[in-house]
Parts: structure tokens; C-alpha cells; sequence
């Protein structure tokens, strides 16, 4: 195997899974600066010792620290020593965060210079359903350290997903106001909050950061999100079906849109279970599922599926034009 030429090692080496390139860099000096940079392209950490441990021996290594591509955290309820020993990496560009308990870390502040060259950022974040309200410390302090340090440091974002298991973006505040990527393409939001008045609110901002990046906007995933209405208020500042036209006017580079809301645990008379597209505020509970029907929202189902049909129809018409080329 010495003799047979680097370019047939590699073409060898391509097919290999990430455990199979580990053990052949065990073969010889040579084989090992093949596999290498394949070998540890994707890194993965679970919630132990061990793995954090492994992680700090790879970015200790500058022949591999410079071949990570992917860094997937599964599992891992507290990043705090392994995102401090997160070194700058000159070849990472996504970010997995599987099951991160919302907490304020010093160590995000140190990872500033790593999030400037992501491009894509995956985080999934833990919540008890007891800490979803207004009182949640530790929400409202990871989401701060969120949409000030976190989301603005992304300057190179091309993908973005942020998920949570409880509502966010009014309380916790979540505030994508002063945030822009300028190459930005895919989004999806889980569980955020639409403010009821975007401009004058001090927290959301989610609408008009989606229309902020239409120039770039490639693909659009909002799951489980809900418009506000106001403890003062027994309906809402505006309806879905607005947004939806505003979406429709302007996201004219869209070819991808996914719309999922969350079911009512009641089944209408006709045994289908309605959706739930709006919250109510509670200074002591947060935000609430609003179960009641509400004058004014029958125009908030027709008004997506003519955002969606108009989003379908532009990526079928692109591709048949890239079918033609």
C-alpha cells in the first residue's frame, strides 16, 4: 500500500466510514495524513467526562483542531467546559446543540471569535414546563446572552434553527431587532412568539427579521409559533393573515415554506383537533394557549395556503429551468 499513489489513497479513503479513518490512521505516518482531516471533519460530544475530554485533546491538536468542519453536541445539558475550550477553528462551519439547558455562560463571550465563522447554527434548547413563565431566571438570561452576544456574532450565518420546548420571545425575551446575516438562506424557528407591535415592542422582532433577510431567504420553517395578545387586551393587535400577505409581498426569493402549529387537546364537534395559532399573556403563568375561537382569524388559514401555493410555484418554475440547463 506505500507504493500505490496519495490521489488512489484518498479516492480509498472516501468511502471509510469516521470510525474506519480513525483506525487507519494507525497503520503507518502516511496513512494518517490521508485520513486525517475526514477522519475528524465531524466531531460529536456527549454529556460526559470522557467525551468533553476527548473533544479538549482534539483542539489541543493543531494537525486536527484545523480539519473540524461539524461539531455536534448530543445530549449535553451544560456547555460550560466544553464550549471554553472550544480554540478558534479555522475549518468549522456548523454547530449542533443538542438538549442545552438554558443558562447564562461566561463562555459564550469566549466563543465570539468561533460564531463569526459559523455558517450554519443548530440549537435545541431544554426547558421544564415549570420554567416556562415570565420568572424563569435562567430562561430569561440565556436569551438575553442570546440575542446579544450569540445571534450578532454570527456574521457569517447561511442557516439558522433555533428550537425550545417551551414559548420564547416575549418573556423570555428573545429580540431579533438589532440582528442581521447577509447571507442567510434557511431559518427555522420553533416555539417563538410573533410580538403584537414589532416595531414598538421591546422584545420580538421575529416578523420583520424574516422580512430583513427576503433578499437571501431561500427557505422559511416556523413550527409551533403563536401571535401574542396582550393581558390588556381580548384580541389581537393583528392577525396571522397579515403577516402572511406582508410574507407573501415581500419574501419573493422563497422556494421552501413549512407552517406548523401546535393542535388544541380538545377535538372540535367534528372530531378534528384545531390549531393553535395564538397565546394569551400571563404575568404569572407566561404565555398561555389561547383555546378559544377568535372573530377575525378566518382569514388566517386562506392567507398561508396563497403564501404557500405562491412559494410552491416558484420552486417548481425553478426546476424546470434548472431541468432545461
Amino acid at each position: 500500500m506505500d507504493r500505490l499513489p496519495t490521489e488512489m489513497l484518498v479516492n480509498i479513503t472516501r468511502d471509510l466510514t469516521a470510525e474506519d479513518l480513525r483506525q487507519l490512521r494507525a497503520a503507518n505516518k502516511r496513512l494518517k495524513e490521508i485520513a486525517s482531516p475526514a477522519a475528524f471533519s465531524v466531531v460529536k460530544v456527549t454529556n460526559t467526562f470522557r467525551s468533553v475530554q476527548g473533544l479538549l485533546q482534539l483542539l489541543n491538536s493543531k494537525a486536527i483542531s484545523g480539519t473540524i468542519e461539524v461539531i455536534e453536541f448530543v445530549e449535553d445539558r451544560d456547555l460550560g467546559l466544553a464550549s471554553a475550550a472550544l480554540h478558534p477553528l479555522p475549518s468549522l462551519q456548523f454547530l449542533n446543540i443538542q438538549n442545552l439547558l438554558a443558562f447564562s455562560s461566561p463562555s459564550w463571550t469566549h466563543m465570539s471569535p468561533l460564531l463569526e465563522r459559523l455558517h450554519s447554527l443548530n440549537i435545541y434548547v431544554l426547558t421544564d414546563d415549570s420554567e416556562c413563565s415570565f420568572y424563569a431566571e435562567g430562561l430569561t438570561e440565556f436569551y438575553d446572552v442570546f440575542s446579544e452576544i450569540i445571534l450578532p456574532a454570527c456574521r457569517s450565518l447561511r442557516n439558522l434553527s433555533l428550537n425550545s420546548t417551551c414559548m420564547v420571545g416575549i418573556m423570555p425575551p428573545l429580540d431579533f431587532r438589532r440582528v442581521n446575516h447577509p447571507y442567510l438562506t434557511t431559518l427555522s424557528l420553533s416555539s417563538v412568539a410573533f410580538a403584537w407591535n414589532e416595531e414598538d415592542s421591546p422584545f420580538g422582532g421575529a416578523e420583520d427579521f424574516i422580512v430583513r433577510h427576503a433578499a437571501t431567504l431561500k427557505s422559511l420553517e416556523l413550527i409551533g409559533c403563536g401571535l401574542v395578545i396582550t393581558e390588556m387586551a381580548r384580541e389581537p393587535m393583528q392577525y396571522w393573515a397579515s403577516i402572511w400577505a406582508r410574507f407573501t409581498e415581500t419574501l419573493t426569493s422563497l422556494t421552501f415554506l413549512r407552517v406548523k402549529f401546535d393542535e388544541r387537546e380538545e377535538p372540535a364537534q367534528d372530531g378534528a383537533r384545531k390549531e393553535i395559532r395564538y397565546f394569551s399573556e400571563d404575568t404569572e403563568y407566561g404565555l398561555l394557549r389561547h383555546q378559544e375561537d377568535l372573530e377575525g382569524e378566518e382569514d388566517d388559514v386562506p392567507a398561508l395556503e396563497a403564501f404557500k401555493a405562491i412559494v410552491d410555484s416558484r420552486r417548481e418554475s425553478e426546476q424546470k429551468q434548472s431541468s432545461l440547463v
